[in-house]
């Protein structure tokens, strides 16, 4: 029995590091970040999906509505971002990218989430929707445009039938040009637990022992 204790000891020493180095994360959408946007040519620093024709690579733009693709010449972005996604562009949008998946894994996903410094307070509303999951978020503008307070939030999800998920942002500010705005939307799968990889790294340990005592 000490011996087995000290295997798995030793295989938890070896295992451990390197699960403490966590892979980079695999982002499942095209263009999360919104940076694959055209040069803005126009506008000095935004452009509208409708007026201006901004396509946004992936993702499709509700044909009832629109937003606005925003640079940093207009206000401050996410650090290591370029654009954002003002939810409200001349009337309120929703956004959608259907990504591939797996029926009934789990999925995580994290987006930031600010307003339109133009609100002046007014409390902007965003849902979100993918799978199983379905929510609303919400942003009191108290920002400006050199301080817009982008807050991270999360969510998860569980993949229905067939091989595709679409992930969904809708704007719930019913009138205005002002409205929630998005930035660097990410969808992952979750990595193996510890304990997965612990156990796996153990009876590929043992089958290496066993192979070498023959």
């Amino acid at each position: 029995m000490g011996r087995i204790l000290a295997r798995i000891a030793l295989v938890a020493a070896i295992c451990l590091p390197v699960m403490a180095r966590a892979a980079p994360v695999v982002n499942l959408l095209t263009d999360g970040d919104f940076s694959q946007v055209a040069p803005f040519t126009i506008n000095g620093g935004w452009e509208n999906t409708t007026t201006n024709n901004a396509v946004i690579p992936g993702w499709t733009v509700s044909p009832v509505g629109n937003v606005d693709v925003v640079n940093n010449l207009y206000w401050q972005q996410v650090p290591g971002t370029t654009n954002s996604i003002d939810m409200n562009g001349w009337v309120p949008g929703s956004i959608s990218q259907t990504f591939a998946t797996t029926a009934g894994a789990k999925y995580a996903g994290s987006f930031y989430l600010s307003a339109n410094p133009g609100a002046d307070g007014q409390t902007t509303s965003l849902a979100v929707s993918a799978g199983s999951y379905n929510n609303t978020f919400t942003f009191v503008p108290t920002n400006t445009s050199t301080k817009m307070g982008w807050q991270l939030e999360g969510f998860s999800f569980t993949a229905g039938l067939g091989s595709t998920t679409t992930l969904m942002f809708t704007s719930l500010l019913p009138s205005g040009t002002a409205g929630p705005t998005i930035a660097n939307v990410i969808v992952s799968a979750p990595e193996p637990s510890m304990g997965l990889m612990l156990g796996t790294g153990l009876v590929s340990f043992f089958g290496i022992r066993r192979r070498f005592a023959k």
